[in-house]
C-alpha cells in the first residue's frame, strides 16, 4: 500500500537502544467497537469501502462480526476510525478471521502504512497475530486499521480486534545482542530482514522510516526513506557493504546513503531501475562501532525495495555462530515501586538454556521481596511457575528466572513477580517442529559417553534434542516386498568421535531367508543453515535435509546429535516375517552394534505406482554443476538421476531427456502447396528410450513437446506460430494438424496415449483464459485424445478446454472438480513456492510429515496425481547472475526467484528448498569440480518422505482393489471395516490446513492397511 509522509529531518530520526525495555505500563489502544456488537445500520466506528456485510451470528466473539465480499479484481475493506497511535512505536495486533468461501487473492489487514497479506484463511475462526512499527513522523490520516480483501473471489470475515503496544526482546549471547535476520559467524555480521516470517516490518536495526510496508517489501514514494542502524555489541566494523534490490520500478531514484552517527550522510550511489546493486561502505568512515544506512527516494518515485542485505567484518577475536531472534512482550500490569526491563527470553527451546533475564530497578527506599515466576501454557498444557523469593534492595539488580518448554508449538509465556508485586507481562515463544521432543527411543549400547537412540523417518532431528528416556531393543522398520522404508539412528558423543565408520550387515529372517547387506543403506544426514525462514512455520537454525552417502570414515562433533538414515528395500518374493541384524559403528576407542528389526509384510508393491507424478528436472543443471561435457559423461550421470527418480516413484516431465524424437519440418514458403506441409517424425531413439522408461524405471507419465501452441504464464506469453507461419494461415493450420495427428496416432499404437499430457501454459490469470481456450480448441480439434493439462483450478471460462486439471493445492475445490470428473476429466494438483504455512509444503524448514501427508490428502480428494515444477533447482540465474559462480545449495538453502521480470541480481525468496529435492554430489556443490563428476544425486529427507507418501497411496489403491475383488464374499461387518480403512482419518489430516506433525498416526494407519491387505490377499475369491 502506497503511503506518502511528510518530510523528516535527520535530527528527528528515532534511535532504538540495543536493549529495549518493556514499557512501564501496557498501553491498550481503544479500538472502536472491537467486537462489532454496537451500531444501528452499520457497526459503530467502522466504515465499509466496497461490498460487505455486518454479520449477525456465527461470530468469533459476541454475536456480530464483519465481512467483505470480493469480485476477483477488487480491493474492499472495513476501516476503523482514527486511533491514537504514536510514532516510532511497536504494536501487537490480534484479531480473528475466517474464510466464508472466498478463493484466490488474499485477505489484507493492519494499518495502511503496514499492510499484512494473510493469504488463504481457514474456514473456521482462527486467531491472527502480527506486529508493526509506526513511521516517524506518523501522518494523522494514516492512524487507522483496515481489514478486507485484495483480488479475492468470495467472502472473508473478521472479528475480535485487539491492539496493544509491544516491545521487542532480542537474543543476547557472548555479549552480542541480535534480532531476527541478524547473524554473526566468526568475524562476519550479516543482516537480512525476515519480513515474511514474524509478520512485522520491525527489526532490531530499523531506526525509522517514512514509507509504506506491504507484507514483505518496502514501497517508496516521493521523499520517503527507510533508515537502518547496524551495531554489533562493542565490536568495531572494519569493512562493510550493503546490497539493495528494486522491483516494480515505475519512476524516480533510490539514493543509498551512509553515516557513522545518523546525522552526517554520505552518498553511496543510486538505483533507478529494477535490479540489485551492492555498495561498499567508504573506507574513510571505517573502522566504526556502528553504521547507519538510509534508503531515500528522490523526487517523484514509485518502486519497491524487495531485498536488503548488510554485511560487515568485525574487529576482535572470532565469535561463535550466533543467530539472532526477536520475540515480543506485552506488559499487562505494572508495579509502581519497581521498573522492569525484560532483556532476554533465553533460547526458547526444549532442552535449551531457557531463562528470562530481568533488569529490576527498585525506586523505593525499602527492600522488596519478589517471587519471580514464569508460567508456560499451550492449550490445556501448563507448566508450574518458579516461585523462589528474591530480595530486591533499592537500586538496580539483574535476575534470571528459569523455565522449561515441553515441546514444539506456540507457547504463551506469563511473567510475574508474585502476588505482592503487581507486575505481569506476556510473550509468545514459537518452537518449530524441528525441536519436538515427544519421540525417539534409546538403543542398547547407549551410554553417558555416547548416546545412541533411534526415531521414525517422519521426524527432523535437531542437533540439540536430548537423548530420550524411552528405550527399545532395536531400530524398527516395517515394509512390503518391493518397498523401501527408512528409520534414523542418532549418535550423540560427549567427546568428538574420529574416523567413524559404519558397516551394514545382512538381515536374517524366517527359514533362512536373508535381506542382503546391499539392500541396507546408511546415509549421513547433513544439516543446512537456514538463515532466512520460509514463513511463519520456519525458523532460522540448522535443519537436516541432504542425505549424502558415506564414502569413508567421518568425524562427529561433541555434544550434538548426528543422525544417520537407514534405508532398507525388501526384495520381491522374499518370505514375510521379521528380519534382524545390525549396523556396526566403530571409531577411535569406540564400537557398538546397532540392532535392526525389519518386518516384511506378506504382499508386494507393484513396480509402477497408481498415483501419477510429474516433476520438473533440469539436465542442464547437472551438466553445469558436475562439469559434464561429453555425451558419454552426460549419459552416465543422467541414467543415475533417472534411476533415483524411479527409486522414489517420481516421474520427471521428460523421462527421455537424452533421446528426443526428431521432427523434420518441411521447407516451406507461402507458395508451397498446403498438402505438402507435413512434418516427418523419426521415433527410433525416443521409442527405445521410452521402452526403457517403462520397463526399467516404471515411470507413469510424460510431457509432450507442443510446437505451434505458443505458451507462457500469467506474466507474459508467446504467440503461436510454426515455421514462421502465424496462427490463422493455411500453412500453420496444415503443419499444426499434421504434427499432432501423427503424435496421437503413434502414441495410440504404442499404448502410451493415456500417460501423455500437453503442458503448454502455466498458471493463467483470467486475462489469459481466452488465449488458453483458443489453444486448447486447436489441440482438441487436431488430436482430441491427447490429454490437455492446465495448472489452474476449475473456472467456468475454462470448461471444455483442459481435461486434465492441475490446480495449486490451496485452490482445489471439491464440488466443481467432481462436476468435471462426471464429464470424464481427471485431476492432479501441485505445490511450489506457494502455498505456505499452514498448508502441506515442500520446504526444508517445515515438519517432515508434510509431503507424506500431502499424498494422503491427494487420496482423500480422489485426485489422481501430483506435480512439482522442479526437483534440482540448485541456483537462480537471476539472484546469481554470474554464470561462473552459481548458488551452492548446501551453503544457501533458499530458493530465489527467477524470471517473471525479476531484475538481475535481485534476491527475492521463494522458500527454502522450493523446487530442490535432490542435491548435486558434494564434490560438485559449488559447480566447480576439478574434473567431471558422473555420480548421481544426493537425496533429501523430503524426497524420501515424498516416496513414502506415494507408497502409502499405493497401499490404499491395493486395498481398494482387493476389497472390490472380494466384496461379494465378505460379511457386512468386514466390508465396513475394510472400507473404513480407505477413509483418511482426521488424526492424519482433517483438512488441507489441519494435519499431523507426528508421523505416528500415519504409521499406525499404514500398518493397519498392511494387515488388511495381507488378510484379503490370502482370501480366495
Amino acid at each position: 500500500m502506497h503511503v506518502e509522509c511528510r518530510a523528516l529531518t535527520a535530527a528527528l530520526i528515532f534511535v532504538l537502544s540495543l536493549t529495549i525495555s518493556v514499557l512501564a505500563a501496557a498501553q491498550t489502544i481503544a479500538v472502536p467497537n472491537p467486537s462489532f456488537e454496537s451500531g444501528g445500520d452499520h457497526p459503530d466506528g467502522w466504515t465499509l469501502d466496497g461490498e460487505g456485510t455486518w454479520l449477525s451470528g456465527n461470530a468469533a466473539a459476541g454475536q456480530r462480526a464483519i465481512s467483505v465480499t470480493g469480485a476477483g479484481e477488487t480491493n474492499r475493506v472495513w476501516r476503523s476510525e482514527s486511533l491514537p497511535l504514536k510514532p516510532g512505536t511497536v504494536y501487537r495486533l490480534r484479531f480473528r478471521a475466517r474464510n466464508l468461501g472466498g478463493n484466490g487473492g488474499t485477505a489484507v489487514s493492519g494499518p495502511p502504512f503496514c499492510n499484512r497479506d494473510l493469504g488463504d484463511l481457514k474456514p473456521d475462526w482462527d486467531t491472527v497475530t502480527s506486529y508493526f512499527m509506526t513511521p516517524d513522523p506518523l501522518p494523522t490520516d494514516q492512524s487507522f486499521l483496515r481489514f478486507g480483501e485484495w483480488h479475492v473471489n468470495g467472502a472473508l470475515a473478521f472479528d475480535d480486534i485487539e491492539l496493544t503496544t509491544a516491545e521487542p526482546i532480542y537474543h543476547t549471547e557472548s555479549g552480542v545482542t541480535l534480532g531476527d535476520g541478524e547473524r554473526v559467524d566468526g568475524a562476519i555480521y550479516t543482516f537480512e530482514p525476515s519480513w515474511n516470517t514474524k509478520w512485522t516490518n520491525q527489526s532490531r536495526p530499523l531506526a525509522s522510516y517514512r514509507a509504506a510496508f506491504n507484507t514483505n517489501r518496502w514501497n517508496l514514494g516521493q521523499d520517503n526513506d527507510v533508515v537502518y542502524r547496524h551495531r554489533v555489541g562493542d565490536r568495531r566494523q572494519l569493512k562493510a557493504s550493503v546490497e539493495i534490490a528494486l522491483t516494480n520500478y515505475s519512476q524516480g531514484a533510490l539514493d543509498a546513503q551512509v553515516s557513522a552517527d545518523g546525522k552526517l550522510w554520505k552518498a553511496l550511489g543510486s538505483l533507478n531501475a529494477d535490479g540489485a546493486k551492492s555498495f561498499e561502505i567508504p573506507s574513510d568512515l571505517l573502522p566504526a562501532p556502528e553504521m547507519w544506512v538510509r534508503l531515500h527516494a528522490t523526487g517523484p518515485s514509485a518502486y519497491t525495495v524487495s531485498s536488503y542485505r548488510y554485511t560487515a567484518t568485525l574487529e576482535g577475536p572470532p565469535l561463535p555462530a550466533i543467530i539472532g531472534s526477536t520475540r515480543y512482550a506485552v506488559v499487562t500490569s505494572v508495579e509502581p515501586r519497581i521498573t522492569v526491563k525484560i532483556t532476554d527470553l533465553g533460547d526458547g527451546l526444549p532442552g535449551g538454556k531457557n531463562e528470562i533475564a530481568l533488569n529490576l530497578l527498585n525506586t523505593s527506599s525499602e527492600t522488596i521481596s519478589v517471587k519471580p515466576n514464569v508460567t508456560v501454557r499451550s492449550g490445556t498444557r501448563e507448566t508450574s511457575p518458579n516461585t523462589t523469593s528474591v530480595n530486591i534492595a533499592p537500586g538496580e539488580q539483574n535476575i534470571r528466572v528459569p523455565y522449561s518448554l515441553p515441546g514444539a508449538g506456540n507457547w504463551d509465556i506469563g511473567i510475574g513477580l508474585g502476588d505482592a508485586v503487581h507486575y505481569a507481562a506476556e510473550a509468545v515463544v514459537n518452537v518449530p517442529e524441528l525441536y519436538a521432543t515427544n519421540y525417539g527411543e534409546r538403543l542398547p549400547g547407549s551410554t553417558d559417553a555416547v548416546g545412541l537412540w533411534w526415531a521414525s523417518s517422519g521426524w527432523k532431528i535437531s542437533r540439540t534434542r536430548p537423548v530420550p528416556d524411552a528405550a527399545s531393543a532395536a531400530l524398527r522398520i516395517g515394509l512390503a516386498r518391493n518397498e523401501t522404508e527408512a528409520a534414523q539412528f542418532v549418535l550423540r558423543p560427549k567427546a568428538s568421535l574420529k574416523s567413524l565408520s559404519l558397516t551394514a550387515a545382512a538381515l536374517s529372517g524366517p527359514s533362512g531367508a536373508v535381506i542382503p547387506a546391499t539392500a541396507v543403506e546408511v546415509l549421513r544426514e547433513r544439516y543446512l543453515q537456514i538463515q532466512r525462514p520460509t514463513d511463519s512455520a520456519g525458523a532460522a537454525g540448522l535443519w537436516p535435509d541432504p542425505l549424502p552417502p558415506l564414502t569413508g570414515p567421518i568425524a562427529i562433533d561433541a555434544d550434538v546429535n548426528q543422525p544417520f538414515w537407514v534405508r532398507v528395500k525388501a526384495p520381491k518374493g522374499i518370505a514375510a516375517g521379521v528380519y534382524t541384524g545390525s549396523i556396526h559403528a566403530a571409531a577411535d576407542q569406540f564400537a557398538v552394534d546397532i540392532p535392526i528389526a525389519v518386518t516384511v509384510f506378506d504382499f508386494d508393491l507393484p513396480d509402477r505406482m497408481t498415483c501419477v507424478s510429474a516433476f520438473g528436472f533440469s539436465p542442464e543443471n547437472v551438466y553445469k554443476y558436475q562439469k559434464l561435457d561429453t555425451p558419454e559423461q552426460k549419459r552416465a550421470a543422467i541414467e543415475k538421476y533417472l534411476a533415483d527418480f524411479s527409486a522414489h516413484h517420481i516421474t520427471p516431465y521428460n523421462p527421455t531427456p537424452l533421446d528426443a524424437f526428431e521432427v523434420q519440418w518441411p521447407a516451406a514458403t507461402a507458395a508451397t502447396p498446403v498438402a505438402d506441409l507435413k512434418p516427418t517424425i523419426d521415433w527410433t531413439k525416443w521409442d527405445a528410450a521410452m521402452e526403457r522408461a517403462y520397463s526399467v524405471y516404471h515411470f507413469n507419465s510424460f510431457q509432450l513437446p507442443a510446437p505451434g501452441m505458443g505458451g507462457g504464464t500469467f506474466h507474459d506469453r508467446v504467440e503461436p506460430e510454426l515455421q514462421g507461419f502465424k496462427e490463422g494461415t493455411p500453412q500453420y493450420e496444415a503443419l499444426f494438424t499434421s504434427y499432432y495427428q501423427q503424435v496421437q496416432d503413434h502414441l495410440r499404437a504404442k499404448g502410451w496415449l493415456n500417460d501423455a499430457y500437453v503442458y503448454w501454459f502455466d498458471e493463467p490469470d483470467p486475462k489469459d483464459y481466452d488465449f488458453v481456450m483458443n489453444g486448447f480448441r486447436k489441440l482438441k480439434t487436431a488430436a482430441p485424445d491427447i490429454p490437455r493439462m492446465l495448472t489452474e483450478q476449475v473456472e467456468p471460462q475454462l470448461v471444455d478446454g483442459p481435461n486434465l486439471w492441475c490446480p495449486i493445492s490451496n485452490e482445489y475445490k471439491q464440488a466443481p472438480a467432481d462436476e468435471r470428473r462426471a464429464q470424464g476429466d481427471r485431476f492432479w494438483w501441485y505445490i511450489c513456492t506457494g502455498p505456505k504455512a499452514p498448508y502441506c509444503t515442500e520446504f526444508i524448514d517445515h515438519a517432515a510429515t508434510e509431503l507424506r501427508v500431502w499424498l494422503w490428502q491427494t487420496w482423500q480428494r480422489n485426485i489422481n496425481g501430483i506435480l512439482i515444477w522442479q526437483t534440482n533447482y540448485w541456483t537462480s540465474d537471476t539472484a546469481f547472475a554470474d554464470p561462473a559462480h552459481p548458488q551452492n545449495p548446501y551453503d544457501d538453502p533458499m530458493s530465489w526467484m527467477v524470471g517473471y521480470g525479476t531484475p538481475a541480481g535481485a534476491r527475492i525468496p521463494w522458500g527454502n528448498g522450493d523446487g530442490r529435492f535432490i542435491y548435486p554430489p558434494e564434490a560438485a556443490a559449488a559447480a566447480q569440480p576439478p574434473q567431471a563428476v558422473t555420480d548421481g544425486p544426493v537425496d533429501s529427507i523430503r524426497w524420501e518422505l515424498l516416496r513414502d507418501g506415494v507408497e502409502d497411496y499405493e497401499y490404499m489403491a491395493i486395498l481398494k482393489a482387493l476389497l472390490e475383488k472380494h466384496r461379494s464374499t465378505l460379511s457386512g461387518a468386514d466390508r465396513s471395516a475394510y472400507e473404513s480403512l480407505l477413509i483418511v482419518p482426521d488424526e492424519i489430516t482433517a483438512n488441507v490446513t489441519t494435519f499431523t506433525k507426528d508421523p505416528k498416526p500415519i504409521e499406525v494407519r499404514r500398518d493397519a492397511m498392511a494387515h488388511a491387505i495381507e488378510k484379503l490377499s490370502a482370501q480366495k475369491p
